[in-house]
């Protein structure tokens, strides 16, 4: 091999070294990591650009209801239920006494395997109470879009719903792939269509002058959803247990599925809310 040859070579793998090395600084090249998506650990390669989560599960404990409780430095929490109408007529004075300062409303449905679109038919006079009695108030749309179209009409009908009303909290994008249903028409639904559905549907919200955000289980933000296209959203995780385990960051954490406060009937979710604590600028004394 001739001299030329060699310091070519040389040139093209002393720049193939430069480029991993670039790319691992910047967070495209990593080790993957071990993670929990709610039925076996599995290693994933993180997402470069997406927010990793400062929480562990060192940072909770629990009450001796076995509530889990923060008990971390980086944000000051705060408690919330989500509803819908199968909760019935619910007491939102108890509900706001009973140490809630927030609260998830259903604000409509898309059908498991008809897809036909349903507003819930107490969401109104929830939204209305629930505001009286001083709760913080988001809306969710139980989505079975399987397409950018279907998601836009669910938009419109959030839209529609809320009638003029202004939540407080975002405005979330629950799509979840229903096993349950015979004829389920979200079983099979592809991932890179859904997550330009979900994409959609929240660039909808936020045009509309709301703040869009996303609700995924540990299964669906793993295996289901391109996070770096959702990057921009608020995240709502829902991993009922005693801290949550999701690799990524997160605004709202679904802790449970069977929780019980004042003013509603029977059981009911609880969650909570992570709020970053603010930074003291003032000097030492």
């Amino acid at each position: 091999m001739g001299r030329s040859n060699r310091m070519r070579i040389l040139a093209m793998i002393l720049a193939a070294v430069m480029l991993v090395c670039a790319l691992t600084a910047c967070g495209t090249v990593t080790e993957p990591v071990q993670v929990f998506d709610g039925a076996n650990t599995i290693p994933i390669l993180p997402e470069s650009g997406v927010p990793v989560s400062e929480l562990t599960e060192d940072d909770f404990i629990a009450d001796q209801n076995g509530i889990p409780v923060y008990k971390g430095e980086l944000y000051t929490t705060e408690r919330g239920v989500d509803v819908s109408e199968f909760q019935g007529d619910i007491d939102w004075a108890a509900v706001a006494g009973g140490n809630v300062q927030f609260v998830f409303l259903r604000c409509g449905y898309r059908g498991a395997s008809e897809g036909g679109l349903s507003a819930d038919q107490r969401f109104r006079e929830n939204f209305d109470e629930a505001r009286a009695a001083g709760l913080e108030v988001g809306v969710y749309f139980y989505s079975q879009a399987l397409n950018k179209t279907e998601a836009l009409e669910e938009a419109e009908l959030v839209q529609e719903t809320l009638d003029g009303r202004v939540p407080d909290l975002p405005v979330i994008f629950d799509w979840e792939r229903n096993d349950t249903v015979e004829g389920s028409r979200t079983y099979s639904a592809d991932s890179e269509a859904v997550t330009d559905a979900a994409v959609a549907f929240c660039q909808a919200i936020k045009l509309a002058g709301y703040t869009p955000g996303i609700y995924m289980n540990l299964n669906t933000g793993y295996h289901t959803w391109d996070l770096i296209k959702l990057s921009d959203y608020v995240i709502w995780l829902s991993d009922p247990s005693a801290y949550p385990h999701f690799y990524y960051q997160f605004e709202y954490w679904q802790y449970s599925f069977t929780g019980s406060v004042p003013g509603i009937a029977g059981e009911c979710d609880l969650n909570m809310r992570f709020m970053p604590r603010e930074v003291s600028s003032a000097p030492p004394q």
